[in-house]
C-alpha cells in the first residue's frame, strides 16, 4: 500500500508538468516527443489508477531498450502490430542482458497513428506548392481538374493530448491487458514519426509507438 501510495504521488507530481503543453498543436518541424512520451505514459497509468493497480515506474534500461528498436525499426512500418511485438520478444531479454538489465518479464505494445486529424471516410489530396498546412495535405479531390469548384480545406492537425487520446482509443484489448497487467512495476513509452509515410500523394503521416512494460520474475508469484 505504501509503495502504491508513494508511487501515485509521483505520478501526480509529474503530470501536472505536462498538461499544461498537452493543448499545444503537434507539429512534424518542432515536435516534442517527450510531451508525447508522457502524456501517453500518463495515459496508461490514468487507466491503472482506475482500476486500483500500482502505476508504472520509469526505468532507464526501459529507455535505451526503447531507443534500440526505434533505431532498428525505423524503416519498417507497424500495420501489423502483433508481428513487430513478437518480432521484438524473440530478442528483448537478449538485449536487455546487454545493457546490464536484468528484469525476469518483458513485454511489449506496439502501434502505428495517423499524425494528424484524418477523417478516412473523405477524400484528400497532397500540394506541395499550398503551404498553407505544414504537412500539405487537403480534403478534397485527387484529381487536380475537379478542384476549382470543390470545397478545399486543410486537413487539421491533432493536439498532443488529442492524438494521445486517438493513439489510446485504438489499442487492442490485449495490449491494454499487457500494459494494466498489475504484475508489471516499470513501463516507457516511446513515439517516432514514420519518416516513409511524410510528404506522400497518397499516404496520411503516421507515428509509431513502441510502449515496453518490465518486471521482476518473482512478480509472478506474489
Amino acid at each position: 500500500m505504501r509503495r502504491y501510495l508513494l508511487c501515485l504521488f509521483l505520478f501526480l507530481s509529474s503530470k501536472i508538468i505536462w498538461s499544461q503543453s498537452a493543448n499545444d498543436w503537434l507539429q512534424l518541424s518542432n515536435t516534442n516527443h517527450k510531451l508525447l512520451n508522457e502524456l501517453m505514459w500518463d495515459a496508461i497509468n490514468d487507466l491503472r489508477i482506475q482500476k486500483g493497480i500500482t502505476p508504472l515506474e520509469k526505468n532507464n534500461h526501459l529507455v535505451q531498450l526503447n531507443k534500440i528498436y526505434h533505431s532498428e525499426l525505423e524503416f519498417k512500418r507497424f500495420i501489423e502490430p502483433q508481428s513487430i511485438e513478437r518480432s521484438i520478444k524473440r530478442s528483448v531479454y537478449n538485449k536487455a542482458f546487454k545493457i546490464g538489465f536484468t528484469a525476469g518479464i518483458i513485454d511489449v505494445a506496439c502501434s502505428e497513428n495517423y499524425a494528424i486529424n484524418f477523417d478516412e471516410k473523405k477524400e484528400f489530396f497532397y500540394d506541395f506548392n499550398n503551404k498553407e498546412t505544414e504537412l500539405n495535405l487537403f480534403y478534397g479531390p485527387i484529381k487536380k481538374s475537379e478542384r476549382k469548384n470543390a470545397q478545399i480545406t486543410p486537413i487539421p492537425h491533432h493536439t498532443y493530448q488529442s492524438f494521445v487520446n486517438n493513439v489510446l482509443q485504438n489499442l487492442s484489448a490485449q495490449q491494454k491487458k499487457v500494459l494494466l497487467n498489475p504484475v508489471f512495476k516499470w513501463g516507457e513509452a516511446q513515439f517516432q514519426w514514420n519518416y516513409k509515410s511524410l510528404h506522400k500523394n497518397k499516404t496520411i503521416p503516421t507515428i509509431k509507438l513502441i510502449f515496453l512494460v518490465a518486471s521482476y520474475q518473482t512478480a509472478l508469484v506474489r
